[in-house]
């Protein structure tokens, strides 16, 4: 019996290092290519230089991010849509079916609900008070009705401020500029020392600011689909969240085969395809056909990835 390999085993070292050399590859994309983007989409670069209303709540942030659409409606529309904000109002228009996952009881309201005017010193609720220890809110600073709406919000269970969401509308001919500013951290504090300090931070930039992105998008263009009366996107604010999971779960298949296997080749080839996938497509939304198709095509590629075309081949 003839045995040939198309590949030779790896050490469990080198297997180690092949998946954080993918990983650092993912992470390079991001930072490099993605982040500059998404932390000014649709905001020009006057914007998102610009003083706003709403920065004197948190002056000199260690970091800031400047997003901007227009909307076919007046600021006199928009208002409502942005003063009903919250779990126990309207929602926030975003992909429920992710803010579920997580025990936020979302429930986004296709109409206006009759909340009362927001003031400052109010909570705005991001997930229901008995979830998260009653620490899922964040307060009004700054509430200028027709205009202003300022978040200040804080990290986990410390009550301490942490930064500011604010949401600026401006009238643009008969339509409206809605602009929303996130800011955090202080400039010239580093945030603290040690293993856990950098993890936190490095959190923050890889996990945290793309999903915020991702999520703050979709309730960008929730907000602007109801002021200009239009339907919800309802098919892609289902299908695009269930594709972006089953990608999810196959860079996670992919990445204990890589681990394990002796021959890990195929599986670290779909895990850097997948990786690339779970970046490009929640960051970039392309057309929902685009998104589903290339969930598919890599849910069909486990088999080969994890079958027996990754180990020796024997020939009589």
């Amino acid at each position: 019996m003839l045995q040939l390999t198309t590949a030779r085993p790896l050490h469990p070292l080198a297997r180690l290092a092949a998946v954080l050399a993918v990983g650092a590859a993912l992470v390079v994309l991001q930072q490099a290519l993605l982040r500059p983007w998404y932390a000014r989409w649709g905001a020009t670069e006057a914007e998102a230089k610009a003083a706003l209303p709403g920065d004197e709540q948190w002056p000199d942030p260690r970091w800031q991010e400047t997003r901007a659409l227009t909307i076919a409606a007046p600021p006199a529309a928009v208002w409502p849509w942005v003063a009903q904000l919250g779990q126990d109002k309207g929602g926030f228009y975003s992909y429920a079916l992710l803010e579920n996952l997580v025990g936020a009881r979302m429930r986004n309201a296709d109409r206006l609900v009759g909340a009362p005017e927001p003031r400052p010193g109010d909570r705005l609720w991001m997930a229901p008070p008995d979830a998260f220890g009653g620490m899922g809110y964040g307060v009004l600073g700054r509430v200028d009705p027709g205009h202003v709406l300022v978040m200040i919000g804080h990290e986990g269970a410390d009550p301490a401020p942490a930064g500011t969401w604010a949401f600026v509308l401006e009238p643009q001919g008969e339509g409206t500029r809605l602009l929303v500013r996130g800011r955090a951290g202080r400039t010239g504090q580093a945030g603290g020392a040690g293993l856990a300090a950098w993890l936190s931070r490095s959190l923050r930039v890889v996990a945290f600011e793309p999903v915020h992105f991702v999520m703050e998008r979709r309730m960008l263009l929730g907000i602007a689909e109801r002021a200009e009366g239009r339907p919800p996107a309802t098919l892609a604010l289902t299908l695009e969240p269930i594709a972006w999971l089953v990608v999810l779960g196959v860079v996670l298949a992919a990445l204990v085969a890589a681990l394990a296997r002796a021959r890990p080749g195929r599986a670290l080839r779909l895990l850097a395809a997948a990786g690339v996938a779970l970046l490009v497509l929640p960051l970039t939304e392309p057309p929902l056909v685009a998104t589903v198709g290339a969930a598919a095509l890599l849910a069909a590629a486990l088999p080969w990835a994890l079958g027996r075309g990754s180990q020796p081949r024997r020939l009589a």
